[in-house]
């Protein structure tokens, strides 16, 4: 069903539609006793405090060049899964190593030379040692893989030599039989792999009697000191926003489960995962802030989340998880090679909630969305998390967005009533039909009571 038609549809269950998908984020919606007595369950439960803790490590070395000399490579190197091994048997942690690396985030000053590792935990001893084992686990799993290099290196030589010496056994016996210039070329080919031979001898006797000590020059000069982070300033999820994660999760990401949240009846169904766009038609209409309550949603339904902030001409989000707007999607798509995402994930406050800013804003916006690592980097991102949802710029305002379609499983339309005009709905819905964009719902935000008036149900009918 196209968009359009399927606004009609929602326009004749226009009751249903507004009490499962309207968002009320500047004011609390609805007027019923059940509501408000939710809200003061909610309001009056204690949230649980979050601790960070930064090891800082300090390349001596300078932070340019490639491989192990890059202060860049080595904040990608805190995410690699083997990493992740060596500090859950150095903390007796029994559950999925990549849980730990969830919790962490590395990120490289490249004019200070530094390297500061980040743990969040629910305790301020938990996070201390989740950022002091990572840095001193990164140092061993460097050293590791030097000493395994070396280890290759010096198998690959003695291979080399026996071929050799086969080889050269073959040409004496060649030049036994030989004689005159056929002799003579036959015996300088011999002393050529002779000399070769004794080269790669001297190499592989130091290779196997001198024991690896190479580190990237990189030291801990700060252990880790724990404290507590305050609470991101966005406002409390509440039973709106979890009506309308279950709405999203019965479109293309959920498979008709619709599992979200506690009581829905469906916890022992497959929960939902998949790449969630949400957009609006114009500016200033919440899109953002959905997005926030919707990872919070998700992440109570104990759902891993990461957030990519497309939005690179207004980005806000990183400010509401109190996240750095630095080295973010930007850098990540523009970088020639490697990982998109490695190294570029940051850590919230918020536990397995991760956020990629959106970082600098480039000069050609539409041209990263488009690129083949904007596709890298959303595959990436939905392999490491349940849930992946992308805030992206207003869809009239900012045509790149479009470029996104394509790579989602769902895109969610955000309208602000009293703001939201009918023109500005007709032609968002418009140019969602005509790009085939896999619409889920419409999200209707600052509603502040039902039903709605009539104005606002022609915009369910226009832009869905």
């Amino acid at each position: 069903m196209d968009p359009l038609e399927y606004l009609r549809a929602l326009r004749r269950r226009w009751i249903v539609i507004v009490a499962t998908l309207a968002v009320a984020l500047s004011i609390g919606w609805g007027t019923s006793a059940a509501t408000h007595a939710a809200a003061r369950r909610a309001a009056a439960k204690p949230q649980p405090k979050q601790y960070t803790a930064t090891t800082t490590l300090l390349n001596t070395g300078g932070s340019g060049g490639t491989g192990l000399g890059n202060l860049q490579t080595l904040a990608t190197l805190v995410s690699l899964p083997d990493v992740a091994k060596l500090v859950a048997d150095d903390t007796n942690y029994t559950g999925d190593p990549l849980n730990l690396s969830r919790q962490v985030g590395a990120f490289a000053s490249k004019d200070l030379g530094l390297l500061n590792i980040t743990a969040t935990a629910r305790s301020p001893k938990r996070a201390q040692l989740l950022a002091d084992t990572f840095a001193v686990d990164l140092l061993v799993f460097i050293q590791g893989q030097a000493t395994a290099t070396n280890s290759a290196t010096a198998t690959a030589i003695k291979d080399k030599m026996n071929r050799l010496n086969a080889e050269i056994n073959s040409l004496n016996e060649q030049i036994v039989g030989s004689a005159g210039t056929e002799r003579d070329h036959l015996i300088a080919q011999r002393d050529a792999d002779i000399t070769a031979y004794n080269g790669l001898l001297t190499r592989y006797q130091y290779l196997t009697t001198h024991p690896v000590t190479f580190t990237p020059n990189l030291f801990i000069i700060q252990p880790a000191v724990a404290q507590q982070v305050s609470s991101p300033a966005f406002p409390r999820v509440g039973d709106a926003f979890r009506l309308l994660g279950a709405g999203v999760s019965r479109g293309a990401i959920g498979n008709g489960n619709g599992v979200v949240g506690e009581g829905n009846g469906h916890l022992g169904r497959q929960p939902p995962k998949g790449v969630i766009l949400v957009t609006s038609g114009g500016p200033s209409e919440g899109k953002t802030t959905v997005v926030a309550n919707l990872a919070l949603t998700f992440v109570q339904a104990q759902r891993s989340v990461i957030i990519l902030s497309c939005d690179f001409h207004h980005p806000q989000i990183h400010q509401l998880f109190d996240v750095p707007n630095t080295e973010g999607l930007a850098e990540a798509l523009q970088a020639p090679s490697g990982g998109v995402l490695n190294g570029h994930i940051k850590s919230t406050p918020v536990p397995d909630m991760r956020l990629v800013p959106s970082g600098g804003r480039p000069q050609n916006p539409a041209g990263l969305l488009s690129s083949e690592r904007m596709r890298e980097a959303v595959e990436e991102a939905r392999a490491q998390a349940d849930i992946v949802l992308i805030d992206s710029p207003p869809l009239l305002t900012s045509a790149e967005v479009t470029h996104l379609f394509p790579l989602v499983d769902s895109v969610l339309v955000v309208g602000r009533a009293r703001k939201t005009t009918q023109e500005l709905a007709e032609r968002t819905g418009e140019l969602l039909k005509r790009l085939d964009a896999p619409v889920v719902g419409v999200a209707l935000n600052g509603a502040t009571e039902l039903p709605l008036s009539s104005s606002h149900v022609k915009y369910w009918q226009v832009v869905k």
